[in-house]
């Protein structure tokens, strides 16, 4: 398996969903699984402490609107990541 994009967390949040984006497809409600995964993963994972790490005992400042739009942009490219999933060998479900 080549190298993941995920923290063990994120990989353990996506896996836990693999059922949902099935069913998703099977019903043809694949956009309305993405937009409740995308929030959930927002709130667990907040695309501005990836992008602009902080002093913990700090809260962010605002951003400038240069780093505002790194970050509109960092958030497109995490949604524009498809469900990561494949069959194994072992036809097993296992996120990429």
């Amino acid at each position: 398996m080549g190298k993941r994009w995920t923290t063990e967390d994120q990989n353990e949040f996506l896996e836990s969903q693999i059922s949902d984006f099935l069913k998703a497809q099977r019903e043809s409600r694949v956009t309305r699984f993405y937009t409740a995964l995308h929030e959930e993963w927002f709130i667990r994972w907040p695309e501005v402490d990836s992008l602009f790490p902080a002093d913990p005992d700090s809260p962010h400042d605002i951003p400038t609107p240069e780093q505002d739009a790194e970050l509109q942009k960092a958030i497109q490219k995490r949604k524009n990541v498809s469900f990561p999933y494949r069959q194994s060998k072992a036809m097993k479900l296992t996120i990429l």
